[in-house]
């Protein structure tokens, strides 16, 4: 759109929400093109939705997923990709070996008496 000079309003914050796509709709009615991508874009919104969907509804049982969900800032959808990622949590011989899985722990390598993070 800005390759075209089109502005949507300030006050639209991006196209997530309806608001916006029904403006561009009303605004320029005859752009096909336009419309054409907001419509691929939309299609997109709502294989997200179900996507979503998807992997909430997987691992309902799962004791660990309600752990990590009980820490703050951790929502269901995250527990359950995070789950996803460590399979079985007993492949980790200890606390230190999973979270340098995902490369959480930083290491210092010595060379020469000089101390420094590794890349």
């Amino acid at each position: 759109m800005d390759r075209n000079c089109l502005k949507i309003p300030f006050y639209f914050s991006g196209l997530q929400a309806k608001k916006p796509r029904e403006y561009i709709r009303r605004t320029w009615p005859d752009d096909t093109t336009l419309l054409r991508r907001l419509a691929s874009f939309e299609s997109l919104l709502e294989e997200k939705k179900v996507i979503s969907k998807d992997i909430i509804s997987r691992m309902p049982d799962d004791p660990n997923v309600g752990i990590l969900e009980s820490v703050p800032g951790i929502g269901r959808k995250t527990a359950v990709q995070i789950m996803s990622m460590i399979i079985d949590i007993t492949r980790f011989e200890d606390p230190e070996k999973l979270c340098a899985y995902f490369g959480l722990v930083p290491r210092v390598r010595d060379s020469g008496g000089k101390k420094g993070m590794a890349a």
